[in-house]
């Protein structure tokens, strides 16, 4: 997956929807919102990391972008919201064997719509469940897999390892600054 940025409109909360099917246990709405709303940081190995995505894009907008940053989070069921990012939860297994995945509509070189699916929520544990959340969130935000074994978006899932990193964050914000797109721009032509 190449990292490309969510667009978003200045100004305005970036909608999610999340949708559950009737047999996933309540508790796990209240994780997967601890993991996208939490603002919350701290230092691991002298580094800055953040509980959950909303603290590392609120750092990340903080900068001057050429994307506007989806600091504003907000989930909604109102059927005319249009949200811009689906998530959902189901006791299904995927027949490829994931916890989790995520597709997009994309238009040109920028994600309009992420649909992340979180597989076989009853069985995981809460700290797996919390991890695979963070980690598909960030693929939807527009970012791709890390090289970085310390990092929410490694390709495999760590759930000792659920925070946002500062290479997370980072990675986040050269993405809405243009930095990466430049990049891939670049490697194309």
């Amino acid at each position: 997956m190449t990292n490309f940025p969510l667009v978003v409109t200045k100004d305005k909360p970036l909608l999610i929807k999340v949708v559950a099917d009737s047999s996933v246990p309540s508790d796990k709405i209240s994780i997967l919102k601890e993991a996208i709303f939490s603002k919350g940081s701290y230092e691991h190995n002298g580094k800055l990391v953040f509980a959950g995505w909303e603290g590392a894009l609120l750092k990340a907008s903080a900068n001057h972008h050429l994307f506007f940053v989806p600091a504003h989070l907000k989930i909604t069921d109102s059927p005319n919201d249009m949200a811009q990012i689906t998530i959902t939860l189901t006791n299904d297994k995927s027949d490829l064997g994931y916890s989790g995945l995520t597709t997009f509509t994309q238009t040109g070189a920028m994600v309009t719509y992420a649909h992340v699916i979180i597989f076989r929520v009853d069985k995981l544990t809460d700290d797996e469940f919390g991890a695979v959340v963070k980690h598909e969130f960030g693929h939807a935000l527009g970012l791709g897999h890390s090289t970085l074994y310390g990092d929410i978006m490694y390709p495999e899932i760590n759930p000792s390892i659920s925070r946002i990193s500062e290479c997370d964050e980072k990675t986040l914000e050269a993405l809405y600054n243009g930095q990466i797109l430049s990049s891939y721009q670049e490697s194309v032509n």
